[in-house]
């Protein structure tokens, strides 16, 4: 297990180039995102921005989350 004082992670709120600096700068795929507590609040990844660039039209709501939607039949 990766001690505390190895991992790699960013404050809430942190820019999205800060981020993409980061993840290259010390060759990982994924970042943690903490609060200023330290608690786990997400994990951002390499794929999450390819995904950002490939889809700009993708439906998200007011914090940036993809909305799913189903029909349901009766």
């Amino acid at each position: 297990m990766t001690g505390q004082d190895r991992l790699v992670t960013v404050r809430e709120g942190e820019s999205k180039e800060n981020i993409q600096a980061l993840l290259q700068q010390h060759r990982i795929e994924k970042v943690l995102v903490v609060n200023d507590q330290q608690e786990l609040k997400g994990l951002i990844t390499v794929t999450d921005f390819r995904k950002a660039e490939l889809y700009p039209n993708s439906c998200k709501d007011d914090l940036g989350r993809l909305r799913v939607g189903a029909a349901v039949g009766t």
